[in-house]
């Protein structure tokens, strides 16, 4: 009797379902926290915690937990149990030209993703699509500006390419890095979940798995990140600071970063050191590989439930 044997496309097609499953799983355990926790707060559950936090600044506190635990806790939890142990932070070297290169023109791209998707929200609006509401916990004070720093670009950065990129963008790799990009940001982008930043957030994923996969580094992208959501920051800041500047204090530092990264990547591009994305080697075409990944019942699931999530933030709106 002959020993039972598998074809290499077999064997990558179970590696394929393998590597969704795991994606799949670490974005439902992150939603799944979430759950639990919106649902501990309607029952009451956490009424000890909401009556301690009667500053700002406890608020803010208390809101940067339950963003680690949401995200944080969940993903690293099923890398471990499922088994994979490589360090999302695991990088080579990178020197500080790149850095400085990946930054300055990654935030160039990003003020035309805002602009796009300034765009697109408009066009939704006027098809009677509601903007969903953004929280601002943002107070013209140096104690706030220090903590929603920390919040909203320092936390982020570090969390979300932990996530997105080291563990999603990593395990993806394998089966081809442009797949992996565009995959990865989609799921980053659909994570944000409301109408509002999905277009931006997905133009930004592909620049941040870019970074990742030509520099085979998680910090470009951690910088980028970071700098991107501190820009953010300082500019509700200052609006808040300077009623009634908001726009000009906005277009003219737009119009700075934008152009200053636009000679930016004209310089690089020219000298040859923007290179494509390739989809590896495989037996398997990129359609079939795409299919396999996106169709396994976890991934299935997964989408399903944000895509539920950015239609709800729809509804409540209107």
């Amino acid at each position: 009797m002959q020993p039972y044997t598998i074809s290499p496309a077999q064997a990558e097609t179970r590696q394929l379902k393998k590597s969704s499953t795991f994606v799949a799983m670490t974005m439902l355990a992150m939603m799944f926290v979430d759950f639990l926790l919106t649902a501990a707060s309607q029952f009451g559950l956490l009424q000890g915690v909401q009556l301690w936090a009667n500053t700002h600044e406890k608020l803010m506190l208390v809101n940067m937990m339950i963003y680690v635990v949401c995200l944080a806790v969940p993903a690293v939890a099923v890398a471990l149990i499922g088994g994979y142990r490589r360090n999302p932070f695991a990088s080579k070297r990178v020197s500080g030209g790149v850095l400085g290169v990946g930054v300055v023109g990654g935030m160039a791209i990003s003020i035309f993703a805002n602009v796009a998707a300034s765009w697109i929200m408009s066009w939704l609006t006027a098809f009677g699509v509601p903007e969903p509401e953004m929280p601002d916990m943002l107070q013209p004070t140096l104690i706030s500006l220090a903590l929603n720093i920390v919040a909203t670009a320092v936390l982020p950065a570090l969390i979300e390419e932990m996530i997105f990129r080291g563990y999603v963008l990593g395990i993806l790799r394998p089966h081809g890095d442009g797949l992996a990009v565009v995959l990865s940001a989609v799921l980053f982008a659909l994570f944000h979940g409301n109408v509002l930043q999905i277009p931006f957030a997905f133009i930004l994923g592909l620049v941040l798995g870019y970074l990742m996969v030509q520099t085979d580094s998680i910090w470009p992208a951690v910088l980028l990140h970071f700098s991107n959501n501190l820009m953010s920051v300082l500019l509700n800041f200052f609006g808040k600071c300077f009623p009634g500047q908001e726009v000009v204090i906005t277009t003219v530092t737009f119009v700075a970063v934008a152009a200053i990264g636009a000679v930016v990547l004209t310089v690089v591009c020219r000298l040859g050191y923007v290179k494509t994305v390739g989809n590896g080697v495989s037996l398997l075409t990129v359609r079939e590989r795409a299919g396999k990944l996106l169709f396994s019942p976890a991934m299935v699931l997964a989408l399903a439930a944000l895509f539920l999530t950015v239609f709800s933030s729809m509804g409540s709106g209107l």
